[in-house]
């Protein structure tokens, strides 16, 4: 057999060899495309929908008038770290905070507000139960054993920039408004976000 056959023999097994993959591809295209299209749901859609659907961490819209702010609110920022909850990358901030002389706290809905020059946000947080307030407090008589937070930011609804952290609480029966600042300041770039006590931008 000489080479030029060899080689004509190879090419032709060659193309037999394609042939079968094209009529393979071609009988089952339809099962191989709903292969593909699961497959890309499977890596790319959690994320996608958490992204664009998820309300974990983005700041709410209220229309509030924020007051001169003032010392009424106690308040600790115990922890502060990045979680992921459902593919979304979450700032979460974890503390306590009442208002002082109030003995029915649950009149006022309750705020995290990160404040700049120019932007305000405002974030619902999950309140949390706190023995150890309520205990370290006991001698103002003020019922605030749910006085604990757990509140999520995300990064991606934020301008870059330095935010003052504070509280704003809200009577729910028109009791009024009333905010404090606190001495921690969120600090958002493009590429990260940090918690930097007492440090002024």
């Amino acid at each position: 057999m000489t080479e030029q056959s060899t080689l004509s023999n190879k090419s032709l097994s060659s193309d037999k060899r394609l042939y079968r993959v094209w009529k393979f591809i071609k009988r089952n295209r339809i099962h191989i495309f709903i292969l593909i299209i699961s497959v890309a749901y499977l890596a790319f859609a959690p994320g996608i929908i958490a992204r664009y659907s998820g309300k974990l961490g983005k700041p709410i819209d209220r229309n509030i008038t924020l007051p001169a702010p003032a010392d009424k609110i106690s308040y600790s920022l115990d922890s502060y770290q990045e979680v992921v909850i459902d593919h979304q990358k979450l700032q979460q901030i974890l503390g306590w905070a009442f208002l002082l002389e109030e003995p029915d706290q649950a009149k006022y809905d309750k705020y995290l507000v990160l404040q700049s020059n120019d932007r305000i946000y405002y974030f619902q947080y999950e309140t949390k139960k706190r023995d150890d307030v309520q205990a370290y407090y006991e001698n103002l008589g003020l019922d605030i054993v749910n006085s604990g937070f757990r509140a999520y930011i995300s990064a991606d609804n934020i301008q870059s920039g330095w935010y003052n952290i504070g509280f704003v609480f809200t009577g729910k029966s028109g009791q009024g408004v009333i905010y404090s600042k606190t001495n921690d300041y969120l600090k958002r770039t493009p590429n990260s976000v940090s918690i930097n006590t007492g440090i002024l931008p």
